[in-house]
């Protein structure tokens, strides 16, 4: 019974990271190359081939298209460009206030990591449920009476850090993480399972 449970437990740790790799680079696949599949159709020398075939296309040709536009824009004329149309964006109204705060968050997260300041945790969304958050702005902020003062933090979902939710929590509510950010991103990206011995020794609630 014990080699069963050992050769059990030894089969788990070699499938079920190898099982959820394939399935998020499925996921991805599906979804992004599925919005290029009913064009694909239109095209004479590509609509024989099978669904699966066109997808896969799809996937390839959106990981392309983001390369392109990365190299396109690293030049002088591709950021002379970009700031074009990112003035055109910035006068529309309600478009620049979602595109303001999406451009500022992506290049928090996966640019310039200096705007994230500290890894913590708060109970929330009940008392006894810890979230993993990050400290936003060290500016102090205080109530009305000036007798609490407050944390800015951004709570990331999973595994998309680049969406999430803002919110006050008094400080004496919040734990700081002895994790540095990458650690944080790494745990939340990750959805916890990349969690090595190091970083458990330092996730202490």
């Amino acid at each position: 019974m014990k080699f069963f449970r050992r050769y059990f437990v030894a089969g788990l740790v070699i499938v079920v990271p190898l099982g959820l790799t394939i399935f998020i680079f499925w996921f991805l696949i599906s979804k992004l190359g599925g919005f290029l599949t009913p064009l694909f159709k239109i095209l004479p020398f590509l609509k024989e081939l099978p669904e699966e075939v066109l997808t896969i296309l799809g996937f390839l040709f959106f990981l392309f298209l983001i390369l392109l536009i990365g190299a396109l824009t690293s030049g002088f004329l591709g950021k002379w460009l970009f700031g074009l149309l990112e003035d055109i964006i910035l006068k529309l109204p309600l478009v620049r206030e979602i595109y303001h705060s999406v451009r500022q968050l992506t290049n928090a997260v996966f640019v310039d990591r200096k705007s994230l300041k500290k890894v913590v945790a708060i109970e929330y969304p009940r008392k006894g449920i810890f979230t993993i958050g990050f400290i936003m702005n060290e500016e102090k902020i205080f109530s009305e009476d000036k007798k609490r003062e407050f944390y800015l933090i951004y709570l990331p979902t999973t595994p998309n850090p680049t969406s999430g939710w803002l919110i006050l929590v008094p400080k004496e509510e919040v734990k700081e993480l002895n994790l540095s950010i990458d650690e944080g991103l790494k745990i939340v990206i990750s959805g916890g399972i990349v969690l090595n011995k190091e970083v458990i020794e330092k996730l202490k609630i």
